[in-house]
């Protein structure tokens, strides 16, 4: 008999088969004849990995899905050394060669149609984060040729980054950076758009740039939030037909006057239904997943801008895999008028995904003459699963 670590990878593992993550990743980038394992796959064990709660760096890869059954979680015949670095990182220069903008915003269109995400508002936010040592472009010459032959005028123009010293967000000003774009739907705090920067970029000068570029790649009216970086005059005169949301910043006399003249007493809560300022930290709440060692190194481990960029992808694919199942699973808890208990035992409606994720440990995997059983699917756990989509509960074998 053969027992292996299933956990609560089933769930991640079913929610990236429910957009359809592999297929579109195959489609996008190029396969080469003979391959073990398809780029799409390769990404899907990435996401499993950076969702395992805890880090493993790309070269001890293969070691995270030991123990773990990795053909029932990835595919057929995919084993767990043919997940090795050379593997991982040639993965990694074909997603940058194809374009990781387009990647990651084809994938997320896809997702927020499969769950219908409303995207009435979009909310962007900035964050630097912070690398170690010396890092020089590293891609193969082996691979430029390889894409470019097989894609041809498909491939999107390269922008390298600068990893370079800048405001650090971490308060590490001895560190290099590169900075990180992110925008979220104000509906689950989807993340629908990503992008990586070059770690002097100002805020002021990309934001709008950033809002532009998204509003010609999608058919959204959609209110646009952001911090004051947003509010300055040429960017006013960007965004005159555009709706947007953003606070008027106090290095601004007049703003210091008024918020000097206006009394405690006149401030008074919105009547208006979900609306206040606050509502824009959903965004921020998302760098503080991508930055949270409990999912994926706090510090990037590999040593090329490019590849850099690439596991950028990687982590937002993460979050945007981790925030769709913690929506799914909070709706289905209101929609079917139930509640879970959290840390502290008390019932909620809105638990994390990550607490949900550690009521998982200890579910194994069983082989034996060629049949699969769950171990220690306790009743708790089956109600856990039914709030989950359909592939999720093929992974612990229920439907």
């Amino acid at each position: 008999m053969e027992v292996t670590n299933l956990d609560h990878l089933g769930i991640v593992a079913g929610l990236i088969d429910e957009i359809g993550l592999v297929e579109q990743i195959n489609e996008l980038v190029v396969e080469q004849p003979g391959e073990k394992v398809s780029p799409g796959h390769v990404v899907k064990a990435m996401i499993l990995n950076g969702l395992g709660l805890f880090s493993s760096p790309l070269y001890l890869f293969p070691k995270f899905f030991e123990g773990k059954p990795t053909e029932h979680l990835i595919g057929e015949g995919i084993e767990a050394e043919h997940l090795n670095d050379d593997r991982l990182g040639r993965v990694l220069d074909k997603l940058y060669l194809t374009g990781l903008e387009d990647i990651f915003l084809s994938i997320t269109l896809k997702a927020i149609q499969q769950f219908s995400i409303g995207v009435e508002s979009i909310h962007l936010d900035s964050s630097s984060l912070s690398v170690e040592g010396e890092y020089e472009n590293t891609l193969t010459e082996e691979a430029n040729v390889e894409i470019n032959s097989e894609q041809g005028e498909k491939l999107n123009p390269l922008q390298q980054i600068q990893i370079t010293y800048g405001y650090s967000r971490d308060k590490r000003p001895d560190l290099k950076q590169f900075m990180v774009d992110l925008i979220c739907s104000g509906d689950g705090d989807i993340p629908v758009f990503l992008r990586t920067g070059s770690g002097n970029e100002s805020d002021q000068k990309v934001f709008p740039e950033l809002f532009k570029q998204f509003r010609n790649q999608v058919n959204f009216d959609s209110l646009m939030v952001a911090d004051s970086a947003l509010y300055t005059a040429e960017n006013l005169k960007q965004m005159q037909d555009w709706k947007w949301l953003t606070r008027v910043p106090f290095r601004l006399k007049p703003a210091q006057t008024l918020a000097r003249q206006i009394k405690s007493s006149e401030m008074i809560p919105s009547v208006l239904p979900g609306y206040y300022y606050s509502i824009y930290q959903r965004t921020y709440g998302g760098f503080r997943f991508l930055k949270d060692p409990m999912f994926l190194a706090d510090s990037i481990f590999i040593k090329s801008p490019e590849r850099i960029q690439a596991m950028v992808l990687i982590l937002g694919l993460c979050l945007l895999i981790y925030n769709l199942g913690q929506r799914e699973l909070r709706s289905a808890l209101v929609r079917r008028g139930e509640m879970v208990k959290n840390q502290l035992g008390k019932e909620t409606k809105f638990p994390t995904l990550r607490w949900i994720f550690q009521q998982f440990q200890a579910v194994h995997l069983l082989k034996c003459n060629g049949e699969k059983e769950i171990s220690n699917l306790t009743e708790e756990r089956l109600n856990l699963l039914q709030l989950f989509p359909k592939p999720c509960q093929q992974y612990y074998l229920l439907v």
